[in-house]
């Protein structure tokens, strides 16, 4: 008997330096309970000890019992911490990532900052706890950002190898496509320099050929002309001999 006065006078001091006149209204009408919440946090100590604590249940035991506002507050911090750890164990395997632990470090946070919740109801060694798997987590989340930042610049690295290799290749190609037009220029240039020869030789035939039908033709011109003069000739023969017959006929 004595121990519950001591524990409902404690609330009442507890209630009324915090909330004044609404402390005390919340004392006077919920006092009976105020041992069973002493009870309920004796056994979060107790499951935080084990190792068995749940959030939900530092939610459950504040809404059950009558708190202040600023106390229920924290307490839904607890349960939205619990429901981010329940979704992030139920979902299915995959790479963990920065950003999938992100919304339970936030509740995290701001259940590690709420100091006087823990040492208004003598809960330290839960806060410890709390404070140990928020650093944990900020520790897995820096490791994975290195994680990032190194696979980013292997990525990066990967990248730029392989845009130097399709720059070496260009150039390969460029090369190849210079080499293939000097080629190109090269054989059409000695096929220039053949067609020439060919035109050259065949203007030369040709004017050898011509060459040949000037002298043919001179030839015969001048065998021609051999031709007439000796005809000539013959019919100058024959005048004259037909002038030589005629006067010796005459003179007979």
């Amino acid at each position: 008997m004595m121990a519950q006065w001591a524990t409902s006078w404690h609330f009442f001091r507890e209630e009324g330096a915090r909330d004044g006149v609404q402390g005390w209204l919340r004392w006077w009408h919920d006092s009976d309970r105020f041992p069973e919440r002493q009870q309920g946090l004796e056994q979060l100590l107790q499951d935080t000890a084990e190792g068995r604590l749940t959030f939900d249940k530092v939610h459950q035991l504040f809404q059950s019992c009558p708190c202040a506002e600023s106390d229920q507050v924290v307490a839904e911090w607890f349960l939205k911490a619990h429901m981010e750890i329940e979704r992030f164990l139920g979902q299915p395997p995959s790479p963990l990532r920065p950003r999938d632990l992100r919304p339970l470090l936030n509740e995290l946070k701001y259940m590690v900052e709420a100091q006087e919740f823990y040492d208004r109801w003598g809960l330290q060694p839960l806060l410890e706890e709390i404070n140990m798997l928020y650093q944990t987590l900020l520790d897995t989340v820096s490791e994975l950002k290195a994680q990032q930042q190194t696979q980013l610049e292997l990525e990066k690295k990967k990248a730029a190898v392989e845009e130097k290799r399709l720059e070496l290749e260009k150039i390969r190609e460029q090369k190849a496509a210079i080499l293939a037009q000097k080629e190109k220029i090269a054989l059409q240039k000695e096929k220039t320099i053949e067609e020439r020869k060919l035109r050259e030789a065949k203007a030369e035939e040709h004017r050898e050929a011509q060459k040949l039908m000037e002298m043919e033709a001179r030839h015969a011109e001048k065998i021609a002309e051999e031709r007439r003069r000796t005809e000539l000739e013959s019919s100058l023969e024959d005048i004259a001999r037909q002038w030589d017959s005629q006067l010796s006929d005459k003179e007979s």
